[in-house]
């Protein structure tokens, strides 16, 4: 018989490891910095790179490894799997930490797997974290990614939800291209020159990150404020 799959998805399997670590005291980004998953300890702020895969193979192990001249990059670098295989001394000879789960939503605890492998890959600098926690699944197939460039799409469109206009100087004060914005995504004011408010082909970015963006639109009232 032909053993069923503890995680149906990569997805899965990282929505259970993230709820897992989440309980001891760290923050998960999701595909953040070219991994699955950036967990960084909340005590220290020592960062976790880990990539996600149904299967172990040749081709993980590479893709875990930083880039030539990579300066930035996490402390520890974890491979994410169903099931270990009895690769653990492999992967820890190698200078990474394998996680599979010990039962069902419940994996070892990454301290004391740390303890037991103590390599630390020793970036000149850490990952840049985001501005805000991605609300992005991780793991998943064609993953949706909460860029830098995408946080500023998210305060533009705040911006508009609260004065309903923007104008060229604002939008590049924000930190980002007023051009894009303009030519395609924005409609000109009807009687004010100059102002512009949204049109009927602007992405709807606060739709595919509503907790960012509540985030955000919170920030953007307080701001005005406290000014």
């Amino acid at each position: 018989m032909r053993k069923e799959k503890v995680y149906a998805t990569e997805a899965d399997l990282c929505a259970a490891f993230i709820a897992n670590h989440e309980q001891r005291g760290f923050v998960a980004y999701a595909e953040t910095e070219g991994f699955d998953i950036l967990l960084v300890r909340q005590s220290d702020g020592v960062q976790f790179g880990v990539q996600a895969k149904q299967t172990l193979n040749a081709k993980v192990l590479d893709q875990l490894l930083p880039d030539d001249y990579q300066e930035a990059g996490p402390d520890h670098r974890v491979i994410l799997v169903p099931e270990s295989r009895g690769m653990v001394r492999i992967c820890e000879s190698l200078g990474f930490i394998l996680q599979a789960p010990t039962g069902r939503g419940w994996f070892e605890d990454l301290d004391s797997r740390w303890r037991a492998a103590p390599y630390d890959w020793n970036p000149v600098r850490r990952c840049k974290l985001p501005e805000y926690v991605p609300d992005v699944a991780a793991g998943a197939s064609g993953p949706v990614q909460l860029t830098r460039w995408k946080v500023g799409a998210l305060k533009v469109i705040a911006h508009l939800e609260k004065h309903g206009a923007i104008t060229r100087k604002e939008i590049k004060q924000i930190g980002c291209d007023p051009t894009r914005w303009c030519q395609h995504w924005l409609a000109p004011h009807s009687d004010r020159s100059g102002v512009y408010v949204i049109g009927p082909k602007m992405p709807r970015f606060d739709q595919q990150h509503p907790r960012v963006y509540a985030e955000i639109r919170d920030g953007v009232a307080l701001a005005e404020l406290a000014a």
